[in-house]
C-alpha cells in the first residue's frame, strides 16, 4: 500500500538508517494507520447515512410487491444491516488496534522508558537549581498561637505574605466604577465625560487572567480561613510575619491592655450633631 502523503524514498531513507528491521516496522505502522483511518471514515460515514435515514444502493433491497407492507419490511431490513455494518466496523477497528498496540507494544515501552530516563534527569537538575536558589528559611514567616494546627495548604497560603494579591475569580466592575466617580468628581464635567468614555472602554475590553496563582487546595484554605471564627490572622508588630491566634485569646489580651489605668485613660467625647457620649480609649 503506497502512501500519497510521502514520497517512496521516505523508505530508503529509514532503510538506510535503521535497517531493515525499521524498514519493516514502518511500512507496518503505515499500513495499520491507514487501515485505522479508514475504519473510522467508514464508521462516520454510515452513522451519518443512518442519522438521515439514507441507505446505499448495496443495501437497498426491491419490495417484492408495492404494497406499502412490503416497503415496510425492506426499509427495516435495510436499517438492520447499517446497524450491523456499524457493529462490524467497531469491532474492525478494535482488532485493528489490538493487533496495533500487540505490533507496536515493545517499541512504544522502549521510547516510553528512554523519555522518562530523559524526564527524570531533568527534574533532578531542575530540583537542585531550585534548591539552591530558594532555600530560605520559612519558618518563622507563620507564626501559628492557636489551638488548631495549619494544613500545608493554610501554611502555604499564609507564607505568601499579607500584601499577595490573589487573581480574582471576576472583574470588580462596580468598584472599579464607583472609585472611578469618587476620584473625578471635582473636574470639569467634559473631563468627566472623557475619563467616563476611557474607563467605559477600558472595561469593556478587560480580560480576567488564565493563570491562577493560588491552587485549588489554597484557595479552599483561604475560604476555610475566612469563615473560621475562633481563629484571627493578623500581621506582627515587628517584622514581616503573620501571626494565627485563637480569637478568645486575642479579645482577653485587647480587654487586660484596655483595663490597664496607667497605660489608657478614658476619654470622654459629645457628638454635636447626635448628641450621644462616646468613650474611646488613648495611651
Amino acid at each position: 500500500m503506497s502512501n500519497p502523503g510521502y514520497k517512496s524514498t521516505i523508505f530508503n531513507v529509514i532503510r538506510q538508517l535503521a535497517g531493515r528491521d525499521g524498514l519493516k516496522l514502518a511500512r507496518s505502522l503505515e499500513k495499520n494507520t491507514y487501515k485505522l483511518e479508514a475504519h473510522h471514515r467508514h464508521l462516520r460515514f454510515t452513522h451519518c447515512a443512518l442519522d438521515n435515514h439514507w441507505f446505499p444502493k448495496s443495501l437497498r433491497f426491491n419490495p417484492p410487491g408495492k404494497h406499502k407492507t412490503f416497503r415496510d419490511i425492506m426499509e427495516r431490513a435495510s436499517n438492520h444491516c447499517m446497524k450491523a455494518r456499524i457493529s462490524i466496523c467497531m469491532s474492525e477497528l478494535t482488532s485493528s488496534r489490538n493487533r496495533y498496540i500487540q505490533r507496536h507494544k515493545q517499541r512504544a515501552s522502549c521510547v516510553r522508558n528512554t523519555i522518562n530516563q530523559r524526564h527524570e534527569k531533568k527534574l533532578d537538575q531542575m530540583r537542585k537549581d531550585y534548591n539552591q536558589h530558594t532555600n530560605i528559611d520559612r519558618s518563622n514567616w507563620v507564626i501559628n498561637l492557636s489551638k488548631k494546627l495549619l494544613t500545608i495548604a493554610e501554611r502555604s497560603l499564609l507564607e505568601k505574605g499579607p500584601k499577595f494579591s490573589i487573581t480574582p475569580a471576576r472583574i470588580p466592575y462596580k468598584d472599579i466604577v464607583s472609585e472611578v466617580e469618587a476620584a473625578i468628581r471635582k473636574l470639569p464635567d467634559e473631563t468627566k465625560d472623557i475619563l467616563r468614555t476611557n474607563t467605559a472602554s477600558i472595561l469593556d475590553q478587560a480580560r480576567l487572567s488564565q493563570h491562577k496563582n493560588i491552587s485549588t487546595e489554597e484557595r479552599k484554605a483561604l475560604r476555610n480561613l475566612k469563615k473560621d471564627p475562633t481563629r484571627i490572622v493578623m500581621k506582627a508588630d515587628k517584622g514581616n510575619s503573620l501571626v494565627v491566634m485563637d480569637r478568645s485569646d486575642y479579645d482577653s489580651k485587647m480587654t487586660n491592655l484596655l483595663q490597664d489605668k496607667t497605660t489608657y485613660t478614658v476619654v470622654r467625647l459629645y457628638v454635636q450633631e447626635s448628641r450621644a457620649r462616646v468613650e474611646c480609649y488613648t495611651s
